[in-house]
């Protein structure tokens, strides 16, 4: 019998979707849906603003913006051979960097999200733009829990010399036991020369209003999904990362990347680096 999570697509899977076409993203019109729509204008009508005056927390859609920013470039700056999205969900950055900036991009996610991706894409992406996407993007439909994953990662990053595994926004719908299951094998299956972007929520540091703000705003946009478990400080995150068999491990401050001085995210971006 399937479950839920293997029947549905996740409402923030919608809700960022429709947020990176809002924002302009490159490639994001592709994956704009209706139900991405009716989930982001009913939290901005819906008191996003008041929410965020209240708990002292960014917008959501800021929040996010930040996160997918400072993934973005982090990964630039390995200079990546091949790039690998667990629970890819209807992101734009796939087609991104498989037709602009033509680096082998292989998508993990549930069976169901991948084939309606692949539908949004037959329909509404140019010939000249399958194409390319024919030779440079990989959709698998796996768990990233189940058994199958580990060696599918394997062969997804078989003959990379630098490649980067990054995860948006999976590891925060997860128990601890699960996020160590999926970067243990992650950390297993890099090489050297790779490493893992992931973000996470870190408690420490924020205030207890914006932590409920924001939990509140991804219960409102999600109609309570994806809020799992969150970190209590920097620390726990490093340790994570290190026992599940990293290197050297850091959260990324946005005032590092251009663009994003000032402003802030209560999601961490972390980038662990493979054991040598």
């Amino acid at each position: 019998m399937t479950s839920a999570r293997e029947e549905r697509i996740a409402p923030t899977a919608y809700y960022t979707a429709y947020a990176w076409h809002r924002l302009g993203l490159p490639h994001a019109a592709l994956f704009r849906h209706r139900r991405g729509a009716l989930l982001y204008w009913s939290f901005r009508l819906g008191g996003e603003w008041l929410l965020s005056r209240l708990s002292g927390s960014p917008l959501l859609v800021a929040s996010l913006e930040v996160r997918h920013r400072s993934i973005e470039w982090a990964i630039e700056r390995r200079a990546p051979d091949r790039v690998v999205e667990l629970g890819a969900g209807l992101s734009r950055r796939g087609v991104t960097w498989a037709a602009d900036r033509a680096v082998a991009f292989v998508e993990f996610d549930l069976p169901h999200v991948i084939a309606t991706k692949r539908a949004l894409l037959e329909r509404r992406a140019s010939p000249r733009l399958l194409t390319t996407l024919g030779r440079a993007l990989e959709l698998r439909g796996v768990d990233v829990l189940g058994d199958e994953f580990s060696p599918n990662l394997e062969r997804a990053l078989a003959g990379a010399a630098r490649p980067v595994v990054v995860a948006e926004g999976l590891l925060s719908y997860f128990d601890r036991a699960q996020q160590r299951r999926v970067v243990e094998a992650v950390a297993r299956a890099l090489p050297a020369g790779g490493a893992l972007v992931i973000d996470v929520r870190v408690r420490k540091g924020r205030s207890n209003a914006a932590l409920h703000g924001l939990r509140a705003g991804i219960r409102v946009a999600t109609r309570g999904r994806g809020s799992g478990e969150d970190f209590a400080t920097d620390a726990d995150v490093e340790a994570l990362l290190r026992d599940a068999g990293f290197g050297e491990a850091r959260p990324i401050d946005p005032g590092e990347v251009p663009g994003l001085a000032g402003r802030a995210s209560l999601s961490s971006v972390w980038v662990a680096s493979a054991a040598s």
